[in-house]
């Protein structure tokens, strides 16, 4: 008996091989037909897998005991007439894996918005023919955790499925989970980035990246940020496109570590991003701008805060003392020119030196 044996195929063309996985070879005596009370050897040979049972039974299926008597060898002695049956069983253990599925395609790499338009995948099952397209599971967040609509996954029938499309709008890190047959696909999660700007034509404007004569320490600093293509066009981009970090320099000499000052980045309704900070001190702050990462154009930029400055105009306050004393010195001389004009006016007698100095000692007293 021979399962498989490579002779089998010799004719055929170079390019076809065949591999036996098991073979079993019985010699040809131990089962040929002859007389009963005769002992029957049976010899084989095993390749690749374990002999787990050999029975022999009568003509009226009863088992017959069988001897091993060497290895790969054993005997029987038949005692009835008629037909005998021989049945062999061979054991083989072997080891089963998930298939590793592979995902590529513009829907887990990223890239321009305005270049691809419609992100897709390419899905590589692990197998060798489709028809379980729906062992393929996806699902895609947007930048603001948002479950994005995907389209349907086309079988190649040669394990292969294509298609699953998006469009990535807005821009931003994209989350990508695929699983094949219950199993994770190798990558997955997935962190595509999709953008429509280009940091090196970004630009960003204002009192807290120019600084100037208003850049003052304690009031809030703010500045606009532009997304820009590579054809310095206005665009749209994602939430969190933008990072900015300030941070304060010391200098050289110093023992202090730089201090970073949070800033708040939120979007406009125009698509611009604007920043917001507040210097808690005068001194020499370096204002970073990122997009995904990567700087845009003029980035870092140093800004020098100032003091805050005292509103023109404003006098110091004089004590009560002074103030009193100056009211009263006001009020005498005041007092003594209406005297004198009475006098010259000739409303009444003159009155002597010290009838007038009287009257403006009544008349402080009075306005005490």
């Amino acid at each position: 008996i021979i399962f498989s044996s490579v002779h089998l195929f010799a004719d055929l063309p170079r390019f076809v091989s065949f591999t036996p996985c098991m073979r079993f070879e019985l010699h040809a005596s131990g089962v040929s037909d002859g007389v009963t009370h005769d002992d029957r050897v049976l010899r084989y040979v095993v390749d690749n897998a374990d002999l787990s049972a050999v029975t022999v039974t009568d003509p009226v299926d009863q088992k017959i005991e069988i001897s091993q008597s060497k290895k790969n060898e054993c005997t029987f002695r038949p005692t009835e007439p008629g037909d005998y049956t021989l049945t062999i069983v061979l054991q083989r253990k072997f080891h089963l894996t998930s298939p590793v599925c592979q995902v590529s395609g513009t829907a887990v790499t990223g890239g321009d918005v305005l270049a691809i338009q419609t992100a897709s995948f390419v899905i590589r099952s692990g197998l060798s023919r489709g028809g379980q397209a729906e062992q393929i599971q996806i699902r895609v967040e947007g930048p603001s955790g948002e479950e994005i609509t995907l389209g349907k996954l086309n079988d190649k029938r040669d394990g292969t499925y294509t298609g699953g499309s998006f469009k990535p709008q807005p821009p931003g890190q994209y989350t990508v989970h695929v699983t094949a047959f219950g199993k994770p696909a190798s990558g997955s999660p997935f962190h595509p980035l999709f953008f429509a700007a280009s940091a090196p034509h970004c630009v960003a404007s204002g009192v807290g990246v120019e600084g100037g004569s208003q850049a003052l320490a304690g009031q809030q600093l703010s500045f606009e940020i532009r997304p820009r293509d590579s054809s310095s066009k206005d665009v749209r981009e994602g939430p969190k496109a933008f990072q900015v970090s300030v941070v304060e320099q010391r200098q050289e000499t110093s023992e202090e570590q730089p201090m970073a000052v949070e800033a708040q980045v939120s979007e406009l309704p125009n698509g611009a991003f604007l920043a917001q900070y507040t210097p808690p001190q005068p001194g020499r702050y370096e204002v970073r701008i990122t997009l995904h990462g990567t700087p845009i154009a003029g980035s870092p930029f140093a800004v020098e805060v100032r003091p805050p400055s005292v509103p023109k105009g404003k006098r110091r306050r004089r004590s009560s003392s002074s103030s009193s004393g100056s009211a009263a010195s006001s009020v005498s001389s005041a007092r003594k020119e209406e005297q004198q004009e009475e006098v010259l006016a000739g409303e009444g007698s003159p009155r002597s030196g010290s009838e007038v100095e009287e009257g403006v000692a009544s008349g402080e007293e009075e306005e005490e």
